[in-house]
């Protein structure tokens, strides 16, 4: 019972993930900042917009990895 629960954990957070690469992140400003959405409930970390962009950035940079193997 307890490794149902691992596993679904896990799906919802691979959903929350995929979701939000699917929504756009690899488009770019021109002050050269990524552009990007944090998984829900991301926002109560109280992350800095150096965080943030580090996140969108792995974000995008897989988003691409994962794109090329589809």
């Amino acid at each position: 019972m307890n490794r149902l629960r691992v596993f679904v954990g896990l799906l919802v957070f691979a959903v929350a993930v995929g979701g939000g690469l699917l929504l756009g992140q690899d488009s770019k400003d021109g002050s050269g900042k990524v552009r990007g959405q944090l998984p829900p409930t991301w926002g109560k970390l109280g992350l800095t917009d150096n965080q943030k962009q580090t996140v969108y950035r792995i974000q995008a940079d897989y988003e691409k990895k994962i794109h090329h193997l589809a």
